[in-house]
């Protein structure tokens, strides 16, 4: 049986945060994230863990940047060809785990910032990723969808989604459905619009909708953990995909 990955992103245009703020909205984040009462069981009794991304998966206890990690964020600006590139944004990361390779292999949270781009910002979190599948367990729609929503209030976005994917697999070939689109956003779960956006598109059959407080629209394919062996799941699912290609683009 395929083990998938399950990941939230979201995406806004341009953001003229300074890295202070940045980074008291990162610790915003990671505290909902850990002290949330949907959180699998055993990660709030974890800790952050603030990464290089390499090889060895470098990193130290969040708790070692108290009281400096506005310093932290100013020396975590994009980088290209080698150089500081301002308008590339800040990029942070964290991993929740006991050291930080057990992630990879455990399969726990991780999370991603990029803001303070005057182009492309976003989040991402995810259990495991590529090749380390998380345990299906782990994965709840309660947990995935305050996490969505919690991003949300603090990062208002465009258009967020949290998805499905098999790793080395197009969404047609990990579903089953030949007719489903390769895209982005592999196979929705559950997906947002801005206010803006959604005004402009009516939610396809069978597909649950909520307001959410800034009057844009979650979309959701399954009350339930997504199942792409579930064929009412993955008609919903594609459904989703196909509306998020032609209001938002293929990604």
């Amino acid at each position: 049986m395929p083990r998938y990955n399950y990941d939230v992103e979201a995406h806004w245009a341009g953001s003229d945060k300074k890295p202070k703020q940045i980074g008291e909205n990162f610790l915003r984040m990671i505290a909902f994230l850990s002290k949330s009462h949907s959180a699998p069981s055993g990660c709030r009794q974890k800790f952050w863990v603030v990464s290089e991304i390499n090889s060895q998966y470098n990193g130290a206890p969040l708790r070692c940047y108290t009281g400096d990690f506005t310093n932290y964020v100013e020396h975590k600006m994009a980088i290209t060809d080698g150089e500081p590139d301002p308008t590339g944004g800040y990029l942070i990361f964290a991993k929740l785990a006991m050291r930080p390779l057990a992630v990879a292999r455990l399969g726990l949270l991780n999370f991603m910032l990029c803001d303070g781009s005057p182009f492309r910002n976003e989040f991402q979190f995810h259990f495991g990723g590529g090749p380390y599948p998380p345990d299906p367990t782990r994965v709840t729609f309660q947990f995935h969808r305050e996490a969505l929503l919690g991003g949300l209030s603090i990062w208002p976005s465009e258009w967020a989604a949290a998805r499905c994917a098999l790793w080395g697999a197009s969404p047609a070939e990990a579903s089953g459905d030949p007719i489903f689109p390769l895209s982005h956003y592999q196979m929705p779960w559950m997906c947002y619009l801005s206010a803006e956006r959604a005004a402009k598109v009516r939610a396809p059959a069978g597909i649950v909708t909520e307001r959410t407080p800034d009057g844009g629209l979650l979309m959701i394919a399954a009350e339930t953990r997504l199942d792409p062996q579930d064929p009412q799941h993955m008609k919903r699912s594609r459904a989703l995909a196909e509306l998020l290609i032609e209001h938002v683009g293929e990604g």
